[in-house]
């Protein structure tokens, strides 16, 4: 079973994607935001998978390694197995060298395609990451029910699709370059006129590039950039509306979207939300009565931003944890969340700007109620607890009011990704550590990127 183009193949053969050394492993620990255990525990195992059971682990469609690494590295010394998979030998081969400069165990390399995983017979997943890969399948649904095939009926799924909406200006580039260079006679000429296009529009202000855009297009490891974005022969990009049918069709449901960082910034669950857009009375009545795939798809084109769908899925309806599970604790998401509050807590500020890359701006007031959640988080006290607690700093609400707006509170902070939830009787999961300081404001522009090296 094959539904890739023989140039697709080969591509990713001569331009491996993303450009890694291995050697700089030594240096440095690249964050794949989707594959915190955090997140893959709230959204996918409802805050309650015990990571010292075995866990298996599939990698599919892996590149030069990213996600495999980061999570075996959160699975370190635990019973985990891990299996990656990948079309191009290049890319594996750079994974591999990778793991063996970690000294990172339990791998087992396959180069295949996943279209190939019933054939292959690898065996029941607790865990599948597939990032930026389905789309580039003439048949993404073929791919993910062969995904499916491999997934344990209460396993999880982490997944990352492009957006149809903010994706829109790099097929308009894709065929400006086509028509500019198509006829250049390889892929490397075509790489070569595409860099000196694009640097010289960005540079006379033609084309408006982001922080950083300019360098990297410019940059001498460019080319697996711009043969990705750019140049590919074979990819499609998806409303939200159309995640879900194609969830659906493979008999999965959406468990969440998350925070997803790329270059042109990180986009936070809470940009789902059409809410944070509509003003008018008349809009926010009629909201509620909006099913969660309207609602989303609303808040997709009025944002205008996400260019890429990061989320989580399950065979399971209700596989996220949610604040109103009585035996549930908040925790940090990651750490960069938790140097945020500790920051927010220790400057005692009475507001905090929330900054989003669809260009929305919000204040959230730190109150006394806001800020005993805020003190709670980590310190092993249940949601309940907090609704019954937090009453002595608003004295004047009703107690039913007051469980609301607690609930309410941890629901935004998990959809800013700063917290998620997890059984009490369970312990704790480790935060990979970051370097980068607390900035004064939570900026999810580029809040994803805090850990992106530790």
């Amino acid at each position: 079973m094959n539904n890739y183009l023989p140039e697709i193949r080969e591509q990713y053969e001569r331009y491996p994607f993303p450009v890694r050394r291995p050697e700089e492993e030594r240096e440095r620990l690249i964050v794949s935001e989707l594959d915190h255990l955090t997140k893959i525990d709230h959204h996918g195992f409802g805050g309650a998978r015990d990571f010292d059971a075995p866990f298996r682990v599939l990698v599919a469609g892996g590149g030069t390694g990213d996600a495999l690494i980061f999570l075996a590295e959160q699975l370190r010394g635990k019973p985990a197995e891990f299996v990656f998979l990948d079309m191009s030998a290049s890319s594996l081969e750079i994974a591999r060298a990778r793991a063996e400069v970690r000294g990172l165990e339990g791998i087992t390399w396959v180069h295949d395609s996943l279209l190939s995983l019933e054939r292959l017979g690898l065996g029941g997943f607790d865990y599948i990451n597939c990032v930026g890969v389905l789309h580039h399948l003439e048949e993404p649904a073929a791919g993910l029910e062969q995904l499916v095939t491999a997934l344990e009926p209460d396993g999880a799924m982490g997944l990352m699709l492009y957006g149809k909406y903010g994706r829109s200006n790099v097929y308009l580039l894709q065929e400006l370059l086509d028509l500019l260079h198509g006829e250049q006679p390889g892929l490397e000429e075509r790489v070569a006129a595409t860099r000196a296009s694009l640097s010289d529009l960005m540079r006379r202000g033609v084309l408006k590039a982001g922080p950083g855009a300019l360098e990297m297009v410019e940059s001498p490891d460019s080319d697996s950039y711009l043969v990705d974005t750019y140049l590919h022969g074979q990819d499609r990009a998806y409303s939200t509306s159309e995640i879900y049918e194609l969830l659906e069709g493979a008999g999965l449901q959406l468990a969440g979207f998350t925070n997803f960082f790329e270059e042109q910034g990180a986009t936070c669950a809470l940009e789902y939300d059409p809410l944070l857009f509509l003003g008018s009375p008349g809009d926010l009545r009629r909201l509620p009565e909006l099913d969660p795939r309207r609602r989303a798809h609303i808040a997709e084109i009025l944002g205008g931003s996400i260019s890429m769908h990061a989320f989580y899925a399950s065979r399971r309806p209700g596989a996220s944890a949610s604040p109103v599970d009585a035996n549930h604790v908040p925790n940090f998401a990651t750490d960069y969340a938790a140097r945020a509050v500790h920051g927010i807590l220790e400057d005692q500020l009475e507001r905090v700007q929330l900054r989003m890359n669809c260009g929305i701006t919000r204040e959230l007031e730190i109150g006394p109620l806001v800020r005993f959640v805020l003190e709670c988080v980590g310190e092993g006290v249940t949601t309940t607890e907090l609704c019954l607690d937090a009453g002595s700093h608003a004295p004047e609400t009703p107690a039913e009011r007051v469980a609301a707006e607690v609930y309410s509170l941890l629901d935004l902070l998990v959809r800013l990704g700063l917290v998620t939830l997890r059984r009490k009787d369970l312990a704790a999961l480790p935060l990979v550590p970051s370097t980068r300081p607390w900035n004064g404001a939570i900026d999810l522009r580029s809040f994803a990127a805090l850990g992106a090296e530790s």
